[in-house]
Parts: structure tokens; sequence; C-alpha cells
């Protein structure tokens, strides 16, 4: 059979189906009010008509391919899906499970580590050393080196003789430097100052509030 541009194999009592060249483009097209099906004994594959470039697959019983370029870039698996690549979004990114965990795997270098969301603490785990270095638990505490924080900030660990809170100045060696723990009172909007002060070269333990120095 050969039709020309435009000329339609149609198909079904209301010509339903319909197969046709309109001279620049191929299409097949269900006009009706049913469903369109393309099946297949086995598996199913789009490709070009040089069969040098796949453009997906779809294997019967197996996983479904996506391409670009005629490399694998979306994979379904029977545990769920393979992206190879990156991933870019417009919107929300959602995941929705009972321990939703997000794994940042270094191929290059150690330690690896996860974001977890479990029973509402917020985690960031070192996989490679078993341990948790960063929560935030449901009453909005946060703890480092602490699974269970009971303040608004706790910190624990560490080795004697080594820094456990670092805090610096990077302002010229010409100027008077201070280092420190600023607290804010609320109700007055005074703030004091709990650290070093260096100056003339010597460094010292430093309070000072609403700019006189204890």
């Amino acid at each position: 059979i050969a039709l020309g541009d435009s000329d339609k194999a149609t198909f079904g009592a209301g010509d339903d189906l319909q197969i046709y060249h309109d001279g620049a483009n191929s299409f097949i097209t269900e006009t009706g009010t049913g469903n369109l099906y393309i099946t297949a004994s086995d598996s199913m594959f789009f490709q070009s008509s040089d069969n040098t470039h796949r453009y997906a697959e779809f294997i019967n019983g197996g996983g479904v391919k996506l391409r670009f370029d005629n490399s694998d870039k979306f994979q379904t698996t029977a545990t769920g899906i393979d992206v190879t690549g990156n991933i870019a979004t417009s919107g929300n990114l959602d995941i929705t499970s009972a321990y939703p965990r997000i794994n940042l795997t270094d191929s290059g270098a150690n330690p690896d580590y996860s974001i977890i969301n479990a029973d509402g603490i917020f985690t960031v785990y070192d996989i490679t050393n078993n341990a948790n270095r960063f929560v935030i638990n449901a009453t909005g505490n946060v703890g480092i080196g602490t699974s269970s924080p009971s303040s608004k900030l706790q910190i624990m660990g560490g080795t004697s003789g080594v820094d456990q809170i670092h805090i610096s100045s990077n302002l010229s060696d010409n100027t008077t430097k201070y280092a420190g723990i600023i607290t804010t009172m609320y109700t007055n909007n005074t703030a004091a100052l709990l650290g070093a002060k260096a100056e003339n070269g010597n460094t010292s333990l430093y309070f000072g509030s609403s700019g006189t120095d204890h």
C-alpha cells in the first residue's frame, strides 16, 4: 500500500485510528474515545531509523530506561529508580518515608554522610565512622557531638587541650582585635562580649558590655 502525503490509513468505524505522513512528519493518532495501546510480545525499544541511537527501552518483566545521546540517564529498578547525572528541579523535592534519608557518598574521600529525619529528629550522620555529627531535636535544641541535646546549643566530646569552640577575628595586625561570644538582652537591647582581646601583641581574656571594659 502506498499513500501520498497527508493520505491517511484509517481504522475503525469512525476512522478512530489514523496513520499518515503530512509531508514533514509522521503521525499515529487515536482520535476516538478509547486509549492507544502499543504492545509487544517481549521487550519494546524506541530508536533511530538507522538503529544507531536508542531513546528508550521497556523490558518485559524488567526496568524502563530513558537515554540522552545514547547514555542511560533514568532507569526503574526493583527497589525504585536510578538516576545518572544531575537532577534539576524548579519546584520542591519531597521525600516521604518512615525514615527519610539522603546519602552523600564521596567517591574520592571519606567520610561519607547521611541527612536523616528520624522520628522528627534532624541528623547529619557520619556513615564512615558510625556517629551522629549534628542533631536538631523535636524541641529545637541543637547538639554537636551528642544525639540528645538538653539545651538550645550543646557541644560534647573532643580531646583535652584541643579547641572545642574556636572563635577568631580576621582584622589586620595593626588594630585591636576582639573575638568571642556576644550576648544581647532583649528587653533593653544591651550587649556583652565574652572572649579574647588582642592589643599591642598581647592577648587577654576580655569581658565588656555597653562599650566598657571589665
